[in-house]
C-alpha cells in the first residue's frame, strides 16, 4: 500500500492505494496554509494497512506549498521506516495530454507573473522532461506552441484543463505504483524541487534595487 501527497498548487491532495486500486483520495483547497490541511487530509483517509512506500510531488511549484509537503512526506517515511518516490510536477501535469501526444509543453504557476515552463517528451509510454525555464508571463506569451499546452494548476488560456474532480495525488500514486522500487530514495535524501526564487527574495532583491 503507497500513500501519495501532492501540495504543489492551490490544493492539498492525498491518495492511497496498491496495484490496480485507489482505496481512498481526498482534496482540499489551500491558499497559505498548506501546513495546517495537510496532516487533517491525511488523518482524514483512515489508512487500514500498513504503507510500503511514499510518493510526493517534489515541484517545481508553489514555493510554501511544496516544502511543506515535501517535508511532511520526509517526517512520515522516516516515522514508519518506509522509502519515497519524487515525482516532479511537470510529469503529473503530463499525464493530462491527449492520448497521441509525444511533446507537450507544461506551465506552472511559481510567483505572482512568473512560469515554470517545462518541454516534455514521452519515450517508452513515459514522459521525459526536455527542458525546463522560468519565464515572466510576457516571455511565455511570446512562446512557440506545441502539439498541446497543459497548465492543470492555473486557467491558462487554450491549455488543457483537468476534470472538474481531478485529484493530483491519484496521478502521483499511479506513477509511483507503476516504478521499480528502486527508484524510491530515503526520506532523507529526498528534496524539494525549486525552479527560480520565492516570491519574498524577490521583493527583498527588488527593494535593494531601488
Amino acid at each position: 500500500m503507497i500513500a501519495a501527497f501532492d501540495t504543489c498548487g492551490a490544493w492539498v491532495c492525498a491518495a492511497v492505494g496498491e496495484r490496480g486500486a485507489v482505496q481512498s483520495q481526498v482534496r482540499r483547497a489551500a491558499r497559505l496554509n498548506h501546513n495546517e490541511v495537510l496532516p487533517l487530509v491525511y488523518g482524514a483517509m483512515e489508512v487500514a494497512e500498513p504503507l510500503s512506500a511514499l510518493a510526493v510531488n517534489q515541484g517545481p511549484g508553489s514555493f510554501t506549498g511544496t516544502r511543506v509537503g515535501v517535508a511532511f512526506a520526509a517526517g512520515l517515511a522516516q516515522a514508519i521506516g518506509v522509502r519515497v518516490l519524487p515525482v516532479s510536477s511537470f510529469v503529473v501535469a503530463a499525464s493530462l495530454a491527449p492520448e497521441g501526444a509525444g511533446r507537450v509543453r507544461v506551465a506552472m504557476p511559481l510567483v505572482r507573473e512568473v512560469w515554470g515552463v517545462g518541454v516534455l517528451v514521452r519515450r517508452g509510454g513515459n514522459w521525459h522532461e526536455e527542458s525546463c525555464d522560468e519565464v515572466t508571463e510576457s516571455e511565455f506569451r511570446k512562446l512557440d506552441r506545441l502539439d498541446a499546452l497543459i497548465s492543470p494548476w492555473a486557467d491558462w488560456p487554450d491549455s488543457i484543463q483537468p476534470p472538474p474532480d481531478w485529484n493530483p495525488a491519484v496521478t502521483v500514486l499511479n506513477l509511483a505504483l507503476a516504478r521499480d522500487p528502486q527508484d524510491f530514495v530515503s526520506p532523507r535524501s529526498l528534496s524539494v524541487r525549486y525552479l527560480g526564487k520565492c516570491q519574498a527574495e524577490r521583493v527583498f532583491e527588488a527593494r535593494h534595487e531601488r
